[in-house]
């Protein structure tokens, strides 16, 4: 009798549960609700915590009052996520922001969707195909213009004999008393800027062949800032016209095995400079040149952007690096010994730095960069040793392998 009144009483306490649970739920999620009838931790844990945060909760409230409908949906849905970190929360979050906004704009757009499909991967393979077509086309209108002008002064006599370019020829291909470079090009200017109206050649080479007079309508230095100016001055004066490329923020021209005259103290503020690149920036115009194409990775020129060009460096690098998890650069610390203008740790690890590299691709080219000859000899005495010794052990295994053949 008893078992059935408290059986009754039970029934009679749960029959309003479902009602009380949804205005329970007005106020704590339905996990919550569970662990409040399962957990009497629980319940003291969270009378503590509301207790505690009841302001907290309060404006938290207000403020969900103030939110319009499609906000009040968002918080539905991060209320779903409950099991999720709050970290993990934000990431879903700003994951499903991004993706509504590109749904969004490719609504206003329609043609932002071919991005995503086929269409955009055959119009990125029309357009490389586009653009190597035209600079296929304009080599070949170059050279067809070259040769234009190459033909254009050329003459004949009465009898139908050329006589353009003859004495030039007889010069450039006989076999004894030949000229110097500097008198051919003194005596047939006319005929070999016509044959070749594009040159390139040393500051050095261009002070000892060329006359001085202005023969260039354009004279183009590249790398200046490794240039003396006191080398590129006799080419300028060659030119009616001059671009100075360089970047002052490479090295300066370095003249440790060569003798320079230099005043003690200068009267000109222009012998004071060492690269052509310094003497040109104090009297022409500069024209900043921002795209680097080089660095495949940006990871290589980053630190030189930040720290050098001020971030104004535009990044062009390749589609397949930018998406690599791999660094395009790493520091290895090597606890080196420098003796005798050597560092043999230093050496022993870049070995091992080459034969792992080797395992992984063996197809790549590498290049290792020293400071001092005496390093460079240890680091290539260290791998004709290993090639030595990884030629030693092949043989081994393969005679092993063949004894174990023979035996059987």
């Amino acid at each position: 009798m008893a078992f059935r009144e408290k059986v009754s009483t039970f029934c009679e306490t749960l029959k309003d549960l479902p009602g009380q649970r949804v205005r329970w739920n007005q106020y704590i999620l339905p996990r919550q609700i569970d662990l409040l009838l399962t957990s009497e931790d629980f319940y003291k844990n969270l009378k503590k915590t509301i207790w505690k945060d009841f302001d907290a909760i309060c404006d938290q409230d207000r403020i969900r009052s103030a939110f319009s409908e499609a906000k009040k949906r968002v918080v539905d849905k991060l209320e779903d996520l409950e099991g999720l970190a709050v970290a993990d929360q934000l990431k879903v979050f700003d994951n499903s922001l991004r993706l509504a906004w590109i749904d969004h704009i490719e609504s206003k757009y329609p043609v932002l969707r071919s991005v995503s499909s086929l269409q955009f991967d055959q119009l990125i393979t029309d357009l490389q195909n586009a653009v190597e077509a035209k600079a296929a086309a304009s080599v070949e209108i170059l050279l067809q213009k070259a040769r234009e002008k190459t033909y254009e002064p050329v003459a004949y006599n009465r009898l139908n004999n050329r006589v353009t370019y003859r004495d030039l020829q007889h010069q450039a291909t006989k076999q004894r008393m030949i000229w110097p470079l500097r008198r051919l090009l003194t005596r047939f200017s006319d005929e070999l800027f016509h044959l070749m109206p594009c040159w390139m050649a040393s500051p050095e080479s261009v002070s000892a062949i060329f006359p001085m007079e202005p023969l260039f309508d354009l004279v183009v230095f590249d790398e200046a800032s490794q240039c003396f100016a006191e080398k590129g001055l006799p080419a300028i004066y060659r030119g009616r016209q001059v671009v100075i490329a360089g970047d002052d923020q490479q090295l300066q021209p370095n003249d440790l095995y060569r003798v320079r005259w230099e005043e003690e103290e200068p009267d000109e503020m222009a012998m004071e400079v060492d690269s052509l690149l310094s003497l040109a920036k104090k009297y022409l115009m500069e024209a900043d040149l921002r795209g680097h194409y080089r660095s495949q990775s940006p990871d290589l020129i980053d630190f030189s952007n930040r720290h050098f060009y001020k971030g104004r460096l535009q990044l062009l690098p390749h589609f397949d690096k930018v998406n690599d998890s791999e660094p395009g650069i790493a520091f290895c610390k090597v606890e080196g010994l420098w003796e005798n203008q050597r560092n043999l740790p230093e050496a022993e690890g870049v070995i091992s730095i080459l034969k792992c590299l080797l395992q992984k691709s063996s197809e790549k080219s590498m290049g290792v960069l020293t400071f001092n000859v005496a390093q460079q000899q240890l680091i290539l005495d260290l791998l004709e040793a290993t090639a030595v010794e990884c030629q030693r052990t092949y043989l081994s295994r393969t005679l092993k392998t063949f004894r174990a053949m023979s035996a059987i």
